[in-house]
């Protein structure tokens, strides 16, 4: 009697015992084993649960032994490559981006979107519906101004844009921007793939702290920030963060202006966003985004 663990496989059912391992064609085998002991015994009246292996079990044995270790892939190296590269002037954020998607959530002006709620919404009473629905066909609805326009992206208030790259844990992201000086009364989240503060990186300003900063999540419960000296003169500046897995640096202006020590960033499925709430009188004119640590002196090339 043979007690074994039968583990499918694509060759048939492997029949596992004394440390040897045994493959027995599926034909004839009974597949509805229990679990328990499995008798390779031919039935007698001594084992009449016998399945009738015995002969076929005694000439694989009787063969000499050969140990055949499992072989595992090696794992593909990932490409390097850049994710995203942006310069103004395209006519499509398709073509820009090389992106699989975008999203601009805010084609509406706020007011304009009141004035819809007060027109279509399921609790807005009828009189003020009415006269909402006047006001609409008469003047229509305002827009925002587009997104995209000659200088770059433009953001003036509640406007996101997802754009889909999946970095790895090491990563490289520059991005040319100008901020108005009213910008700078909120907090400002400028670039971000971060899900609840646990996996991911962001560039933002906070206006507790009165600084920019960036800042990616490793696992260790420690805080991996890096500090811009961004300078309020409303002109263009070059914003860059580099994760490489030893540390996390930040650049401006071709200069690293920042460095801690940090572990590899811990992944997520989440998309590139730019913008969100707060973020009014920002112009992106230029972003790229690396799977991989660039050098210092691609680093330094990024701001001309």
């Amino acid at each position: 009697t043979l007690t074994v663990t039968q583990v499918q496989e694509e060759q048939g059912w492997a029949l596992l015992t004394e440390g040897r391992q045994i493959y027995i064609s599926p034909d004839g085998v009974d597949i509805a084993w229990n679990g328990g002991q499995y008798r390779f015994n031919a039935p007698s009246e001594a084992c009449p649960e016998g399945f009738g292996q015995e002969e076929i079990v005694k000439k694989l044995f009787a063969r000499p032994f050969r140990w055949t270790p499992i072989q595992k892939k090696p794992k593909a190296k990932k490409e390097k490559k850049e994710l995203l590269g942006f310069r103004p002037g395209k006519t499509a954020l398709w073509e820009a981006f090389a992106a699989h998607y975008y999203t601009d959530n805010t084609e509406y002006t706020d007011e304009a979107l009141r004035l819809l709620y007060r027109a279509c919404g399921a609790l807005s009473p009828e009189d003020i519906r009415k006269e909402a629905q006047k006001e609409i066909a008469e003047k229509g609805l305002a827009k925002k101004d587009p997104l995209l326009t000659e200088k770059g992206l433009s953001f003036s208030g509640t406007r996101l844009l997802d754009l889909e790259a999946d970095t790895g844990p090491s990563f490289s992201l520059f991005i040319r921007l100008a901020l108005e000086n009213a910008a700078f009364q909120n907090d400002l989240v400028i670039a971000s793939k971060c899900g609840n503060l646990k996996n991911g990186f962001y560039i933002k300003y906070e206006k507790a702290g009165d600084e920019f900063r960036g800042e990616i999540f490793d696992g260790s419960g420690k805080s991996r920030r890096v500090v811009f000296p961004y300078p309020r003169d409303e002109k263009e500046h070059v914003i860059g963060l580099i994760a490489d897995g030893k540390s996390l640096t930040g650049w401006l202006d071709g200069r690293k202006c920042a460095s801690v020590s940090s572990g590899r960033m811990l992944e997520n499925g989440l998309s590139l966003a730019l913008g969100g709430e707060n973020l009014r009188g920002c112009v992106i004119s230029d972003i790229k985004l690396f799977n991989y640590a660039i050098a210092d002196r691609e680093a330094k090339a990024m701001c001309r």
